[in-house]
């Protein structure tokens, strides 16, 4: 039977691992997975891609449509390239992190909770980063998209009808709309046109994950990262886009002896690209 614990007895523990180097390693080990489920239940963009974690020595080399240009992240996570007339694409491995620091004196004076400090510094500072990375690369391939050009309409315009043509650019590649993505501000337009289609979602804990629903049999989900007055359709993440993983986020002690802080360095290592521009429809509210 599991042994339950109080909330004094695992301040009591966690103040006890911060005592030593080590126990601060520890502690930065069992932070590992919880982190990366949260980064999985609440990281919106990356549900559109395939995740490949990467085996040691390997490159991200993929095959690539020579008809079809790619796009993918440059090395810095600054920049969108595109590939044209190649076989192989090689993307980019770029790095994300965060280093969220405690002061020791206010540990001593138990003013807050290390654990969910760590846990706030890196939603924000990475999980957010991502998904505003992948939704700038997203938006960047829509609007030159020639395959599927952008759709440009009114908000006042906004009916079904704009959403049934949407779904018409993906499926005339012979490809299935898997989700949609869009700012929560333009949800009302999308709730509005689609109420008597719209399957929605009730239960809280999907919801806080920023699904809403199914429209058309595709998965509806809302991020503050997704560029105000765009909506994407995106196919599904095998054949739209990967997600190298070269090393997947990791925890590490970072102290700073000199400014009496103790630190932790929350990273991770992956690409971005998209190999299939006829999986993507961009829609522009004006």
């Amino acid at each position: 039977m599991a042994t339950m614990h109080t909330a004094t007895q695992k301040d009591l523990a966690i103040s006890n691992l911060l005592k030593t180097k080590g126990g601060r390693a520890k502690l930065a080990a069992t932070m590992q997975e919880p982190l990366r489920q949260l980064r999985d239940y609440e990281s919106v963009g990356r549900r559109a891609f395939f995740i490949d974690p990467l085996p040691d020595g390997t490159l991200p080399i993929y095959d690539l449509d020579i008809d079809v240009p790619a796009y993918v992240i440059g090395e810095e996570a600054d920049s969108i390239q595109q590939v044209v007339h190649s076989k192989r694409l090689l993307v980019p491995i770029y790095e994300l992190a965060s280093n969220p620091v405690v002061p020791f004196t206010q540990i001593k004076e138990r003013r807050f909770d290390v654990v969910r400090r760590i846990k706030e510094k890196t939603k924000v500072e990475l999980f957010r980063r991502e998904d505003t990375i992948i939704f700038a690369l997203m938006k960047k391939v829509g609007l030159v998209n020639t395959f599927n050009p952008p759709i440009s309409i009114a908000t006042a315009s906004f009916t079904i009808n704009t959403i049934i043509d949407a779904f018409a650019g993906v499926e005339k590649n012979g490809l299935r709309v898997d989700k949609i993505f869009m700012n929560p501000a333009n949800y009302k337009v999308v709730r509005k046109a689609g109420r008597d289609y719209l399957d929605f979602e009730t239960q809280r804990e999907l919801l806080r994950t920023g699904y809403q629903g199914l429209l058309y049999g595709a998965q509806v989900f809302l991020s503050m990262q997704v560029p105000i007055n765009n909506i994407m359709l995106v196919t599904e993440p095998e054949y739209f886009g990967v997600m190298p993983v070269r090393i997947d986020l990791t925890v590490l002690p970072a102290d700073i002896p000199a400014e009496r802080k103790l630190g932790w360095s929350v990273f991770q290592s992956n690409g971005l690209g998209i190999h299939n521009p006829r999986g993507l429809q961009l829609i522009v509210l004006t």
